[in-house]
């Protein structure tokens, strides 16, 4: 179990990631794939969340209260600024019935469960979802789970297994999840089910899926199962070698991803290996200056800040102008945004 220690090139990741996402919103083309940006998010979080708990278990500093709470310091006061902001706008340029929408898509989102809401609207690839300037915190609202699951899962595991027993557990895990989820994909277009008191009856199956933590975890495991791994001294061409196939994983999968691809599933196995290769064999090399460089690593600094504003001056420019988006509107925004 390695303790967690500053990685510039993680930041050049979450700088990958999030330009992919503001690339995507933006209809760049190539970048179909681009939604993914999050779930390379997520295998981060599942790697970095996991090493902050083994390091402070290692300490004897670990405290579940203590480790929310500076969650939530780094999360909410960029998310309650960004709707500010954004309320600012809405009260000029929405309807009364948007706008009573719009708040409530704010409250949720400040309350990090702004996941549950949209799985009760609509698709987040439909068109009438690039009117909802807070839809993107949806994965503000997984993370959260993540956050209050996983640290009292992972402290029951230290306790009771060892180091390998936790590997073992984290890959059967993730597979059954995968199986599970590709399984529910076969039962159609919505749950027809009287399970749980019919709770889930007449709920889209692919919304189910997409919003909801439960469906997304195998995504952190990927990096959570990172820090179980033994490290060793690998050759540069190893290194490299791991570092070039990553990259090409993720860019293969921004490619011929789109919003017909069964998200999460399978189809996202090879960008989620692509990210775990880039964190785990981070040695130096001439390559690994794609993501460890100035402009990558300033740009994954502002990563969250970058994710929380692109989309409400997407969606709210949209909105105002009711038309798709002009070359020099999209180079505004993307000004704006920075």
């Amino acid at each position: 179990m390695r303790s967690i220690e500053y990685q510039p090139k993680i930041d050049g990741l979450r700088a990958l990631a999030v330009l992919s996402v503001v690339f995507y919103h933006l209809k760049i083309s190539y970048f179909d794939g681009g939604f993914i940006g999050v779930d390379i998010f997520f295998v981060i979080s599942g790697y970095l969340i996991t090493s902050i708990i083994l390091s402070d278990k290692k300490r004897g500093t670990f405290n579940f209260k203590n480790f929310l709470i500076k969650r939530i310091k780094r999360l909410l006061p960029a998310i309650v600024f960004v709707s500010f902001l954004a309320i600012c706008f809405g009260f000029l340029i929405l309807s009364p019935d948007d706008l009573i929408n719009f708040s409530r898509s704010i409250i949720t989102s400040i309350f990090f469960v702004s996941n549950i809401l949209y799985w009760t609207e609509s698709n987040y690839f439909n068109q009438i979802s690039e009117f909802k300037p807070f839809l993107h915190t949806w994965s503000l609202g997984v993370e959260m789970s993540f956050y209050l699951i996983w640290p009292l899962i992972l402290i029951f595991l230290i306790k009771l297994l060892k180091q390998k027993q936790i590997i073992f557990f984290i890959i059967i895990t993730s597979i059954l999840s995968l199986v599970f989820i590709e399984y529910i994909y076969t039962k159609g277009l919505v749950f027809e089910t009287d399970l749980f008191k019919g709770f889930f009856y007449g709920k889209y199956i692919s919304d189910t899926l997409f919003y909801n933590a439960p469906f997304r975890l195998f995504e952190f495991f990927f990096g959570c199962i990172l820090c179980f791994i033994p490290k060793k001294q690998y050759s540069d061409l190893t290194n490299q070698s791991f570092f070039i196939l990553g990259l090409i994983l993720i860019f293969c999968s921004i490619l011929i991803l789109n919003y017909k691809s069964k998200i999460p599933g399978v189809s996202l196995i090879p960008a989620m290996i692509g990210t775990s290769f880039i964190i785990f064999f981070n040695e130096k090399s001439f390559f690994n200056k794609i993501l460890n460089n100035k402009i990558m690593i300033g740009i994954g600094l502002i990563s969250y800040s970058l994710y929380l504003i692109h989309w409400p001056l997407i969606s709210l420019y949209k909105y105002y102008n009711l038309g798709a988006l002009g070359f020099y509107d999209k180079i505004i925004i993307l000004i704006l945004s920075f």
